[in-house]
């Protein structure tokens, strides 16, 4: 009956890894899951792209693509 949210860190056969903010992280062993769905939301604040300007928007896209 617990709900746990996050990104998807990792998997394996056994195990899924959610990312949590502060880089926290849960794991969870796949036969203690019965059910696993997106939430359809991104990990972005909401609003954010109201609060920084194009220039700022620009340097965070190009720090993100910079990490992959």
């Amino acid at each position: 009956g617990k709900t746990h949210t996050g990104m998807i860190a990792d998997e394996t056969a056994t195990s899924v890894t959610l990312l949590r903010a502060e880089k926290k992280t849960d794991i969870l062993l796949r036969n203690e899951i019965d059910e696993m769905r997106s939430s359809g939301m991104s990990i972005m604040p909401e609003g954010l792209e109201k609060e920084i300007s194009i220039p700022m928007m620009a340097d965070l896209i190009a720090y993100l693509l910079s990490i992959q």
